[in-house]
């Protein structure tokens, strides 16, 4: 069996952020080693300072590349490795995989079976960054790439059932459900997870040795340090986030807030911004600590401090289709949690005691109170966290990886031919010659007026 993979944000290491694509990346290499198969990859980075640079994965080999990178040599990389398996992780890890197989021979085409992971759901994305920038220019742009990878792949993996529902009606926009291919299981729900990778046990529970970080979160013994862990994505209720600990501050000198990272390029440049500008401005400032970015082997020890994390989401369709990365390395680190409940892995963490849900801003302030104010109830909610994220999201122990697995072992080329879903006069033709041929003259007659 041979494997390429292409990771749109690269594998982790120990300077690169380990953020949600990266470790989707690494989800996915892990399955696919168990297998002990034949694995070449590519990696997709921001800021690639030269084209094809060899690297290594353990015993396995890749280069990396820029951002929507493509050209005859990486083409010719493919056809040498001569892959069973095409799998892009992440959306421009997909994207980039349709670009290659357009490009190879119908023979090599007909070959190669194509795994496309959304991740998330890239509509939605575009959708909250498209409120941000008060424009809808780049919609039409993302959904044609989103149809090229919903008409090429052979399996499409999302992070949520709702994700998986969303994909399943966009292929039926497209016209790729038809009668030939009823019944055949195009989307696979696969959570995101994690692991604790060496650094992260070496280091979890210790003291803080960054100076800068250790004066920032010097903080008194009677305390209780509320987390925001990573940026601020365009699907981040950040006015509701930064009222509700207001308020809880202006009734608690205890509470205090730390964040980590900070806007997000060319993906949400302003929520931060608007956050860090309203903490400034309040009289509870000296107690909205910024961390900004930080290298990775200090996160563990940051979560450490932290006594609840927060995770404050728009009621939009990312919420509901996406996943919550924060959310999945709070339960990691057994950390209690307060949420707004629209994504799946939100209500899990509620549904099992690991977090309690919020709606409003004063919603927020009691539950944050209410917390401070019960180590019993932390208590509990910490080690039903750890219990939470050893059952499902703990990289290993997720039976949704086994679906992949068993695709790769015994996967098949799906379906692709799509039907034209446009109506036209020759269309009411053949629906009115279908009804005349099974239900007579009449009923020809009436549905050709009909239509």
């Amino acid at each position: 069996m041979r494997i390429f993979f292409i990771f749109a944000g690269g594998l982790p290491n120990s300077k690169k952020i380990k953020n949600a694509a990266v470790l989707r990346n690494w989800q996915f290499f892990q399955s696919a080693k168990k297998l002990k198969a034949e694995i070449f990859f590519i990696e997709i980075l921001e800021n690639c300072s030269k084209n094809f640079q060899k690297t290594k994965c353990g015993k396995f080999s890749g280069f990396k590349i820029n951002k929507n990178f493509f050209s005859k040599k990486l083409l010719q990389k493919v056809i040498d490795f001569n892959p069973d398996f095409l799998v892009g992780v992440n959306f421009i890890g997909s994207f980039l995989a349709t670009r290659i197989l357009e490009n190879l021979s119908l023979k090599k085409q007909k070959k190669i079976i194509f795994w496309a992971d959304l991740n998330g759901l890239v509509m939605t994305e575009i959708q909250a960054q498209a409120r941000i920038l008060r424009s809808n220019n780049f919609l039409p742009h993302f959904w044609q790439m989103e149809k090229k990878i919903l008409s090429m792949a052979d399996k499409i993996s999302t992070v949520s059932n709702p994700g998986k529902f969303a994909v399943l009606g966009e292929l039926a926009s497209i016209g790729r459900l038809r009668f030939e291919n009823f019944g055949h299981n195009f989307v696979e729900k696969i959570a995101n997870c994690s692991e604790f990778f060496s650094k992260e046990k070496e280091n979890f529970g210790q003291k803080i040795s960054n100076s800068k970080i250790a004066k920032k979160l010097k903080l008194p013994a009677k305390k209780f340090l509320i987390g925001q862990i990573g940026g601020f994505n365009a699907w981040v209720d950040w006015e509701k986030m930064f009222s509700g600990v207001e308020i809880a501050m202006k009734k608690n000198d205890h509470i205090f807030f730390v964040t980590t990272g900070g806007k997000l390029k060319n993906i949400d440049e302003k929520s931060f911004i608007n956050f860090y500008n309203a903490a400034q401005k309040s009289k509870f400032s000296d107690r909205f600590i910024f961390l900004g970015w930080v290298d990775n082997n200090e996160i563990p020890k940051i979560y450490r401090q932290i006594d609840c994390v927060i995770n404050i989401d728009f009621d939009c369709a990312e919420t509901f289709c996406g996943a919550r990365n924060r959310l999945t390395e709070s339960l990691k680190f057994g950390r209690a949690i307060i949420s707004t409940i629209g994504s799946e892995i939100a209500q899990k963490i509620v549904e099992t005691g690991a977090g309690i849900s919020v709606k409003t801003e004063k919603d927020l302030a009691e539950k944050i109170l209410q917390l401070a104010e019960n180590k019993t109830l932390q208590k509990k909610m910490e080690r039903n966290s750890k219990q939470l994220f050893d059952k499902f999201f703990k990289i290993g122990n997720n039976k949704e990886m086994e679906n992949f697995e068993l695709f790769l072992q015994n996967g098949q080329k799906a379906p692709k031919k799509n039907i034209n879903l446009s109506t036209n006069f020759s269309s009411k033709i053949r629906a009115g010659v279908f009804f005349l041929k099974k239900r007579g003259i009449k009923q020809f007659l009436k549905r050709i007026f009909k239509l």
